[in-house]
């Protein structure tokens, strides 16, 4: 890939609305923290189910996997909910025309 070729291509991001823009960096984040969570999920719930059972003097390899699953669903939920967090602010600015950071100013007074 050339440098032009690389221009070109950054200079057509740059074009794109910031509504539109907001959402590519919001799926962005959403993909990145749910590729971080899941597996995270994962590992924690399995050792935390599989431990529990172990002690318990049941065998744990079973209830390891289900914990297993029950993580990645966890994951999934959280990387979501964690990439919309993250593009909260990023999607407020692109929604409003005007935003207005300091609601004190934006709020009439009422004496």
């Amino acid at each position: 890939m050339t440098a032009s070729a690389r221009i070109a291509g950054d200079e057509s991001r740059e074009a794109l609305p910031p509504g539109v823009l907001a959402e590519q960096h919001l799926m962005h984040r959403i993909l990145v923290a749910t590729a971080f969570a899941v597996p995270v999920g994962a590992v924690v719930l399995a050792a935390l189910v599989g431990g529990a059972t172990a002690v318990a003097g049941q065998p744990a390899a079973i209830s390891a996997l289900v914990g297993a699953g029950i993580g990645a669903l966890a994951g999934v939920f959280f990387g979501v909910w964690a990439g919309f967090v993250a593009s909260i602010r990023e999607l407020d600015e692109a929604d409003l025309p005007v935003h207005v950071h300091n609601v004190e100013e934006a709020s009439p007074r009422r004496d």
